[in-house]
């Protein structure tokens, strides 16, 4: 424990059993490797509305934290997919089939859900909560994305700066954004 050499990556806790998960290690990726970032710029925009539902379900779940997840998310949700937070899947009502029972708070029935582990469309009976379902706020996660993408551009130029802010509104929430000139 006096050693001056770090334990080992995967080390959680002298308290834990297991060993740290790959996304739970902070690590820096080199610049080197960042390619994306360099050449984003130069490759053709995507446009998400002419792709089908698989390949936006592959964007979605291969690039992760990343605009294309973002913007893969927006096009499924556009064409009546939400995703279940706490059960971490994508459904969808099946066409011409309505709830079996439908509330103020939750419905239940028959629906068709995205299963990422057989990379296939199934039916599942279940209950949806509604205030489980993610979607209502996606336009401001992702423009506080494009805001995140602003800085970080922003952060890696040496020009000199000025602060200034400006104040946006999107469904009734109101964002105080810093922006550099």
């Amino acid at each position: 424990m006096e050693s001056s050499n770090d334990l080992h990556p995967s080390f959680v806790s002298p308290f834990s059993d297991n060993q740290a998960r790959a996304y739970e290690i902070d690590y820096q990726v080199p610049v080197e490797y960042q390619m994306g970032m360099q050449i984003r710029e130069k490759l053709p925009q995507v446009n998400f509305s002419t792709l089908n539902e698989d390949t936006l379900f592959f964007l979605f779940y291969l690039f992760g934290n990343d605009y294309v997840q973002l913007s893969a998310a927006t096009e499924l949700y556009k064409r009546d997919w939400r995703y279940h937070k706490e059960e971490r899947l994508w459904l969808t009502r099946i066409k011409n089939i309505m709830p079996d029972h439908k509330y103020d708070t939750y419905e239940t029935g028959v629906y068709c859900v995205f299963d990422v582990q057989l990379w296939r469309k199934t039916h599942k009976s279940m209950r949806i909560d509604y205030d489980k379902l993610d979607g209502k706020n996606l336009k401001l996660f992702f423009f506080l994305f494009l805001i995140y993408l602003f800085f970080y551009y922003i952060n890696r130029s040496s020009i000199e700066t000025t602060t200034r802010f400006t104040y946006i509104e999107i469904s009734s929430t109101t964002i105080c954004a810093c922006y550099i000139v």
